[in-house]
């Protein structure tokens, strides 16, 4: 769901930008500015920090950070 989302946000930024430029004020009455952040929200946040602390204990450990195990 995230995923989706996310793409339709990016998706609608672009399209927004190209129409109506990055400092207009949309439809909604909302700055296209306000879309960049709206791309990185997530709705399950703690599910996504769940999915890093079990990565990092995972067997890689920090190695998929670029330090050594």
């Amino acid at each position: 769901m995230d995923e989706l989302v996310s793409l339709w946000r990016v998706r609608h930024y672009k399209v927004a930008t190209r129409i109506i430029g990055t400092q207009a004020i949309g439809t909604q009455g909302t700055p296209v500015d306000t879309l960049t952040r709206l791309i990185e929200h997530k709705f399950f946040p703690r599910l996504w920090q769940v999915r890093s602390e079990l990565t990092q204990a995972g067997p890689m450990g920090d190695y998929h950070l670029g330090a050594p195990a």
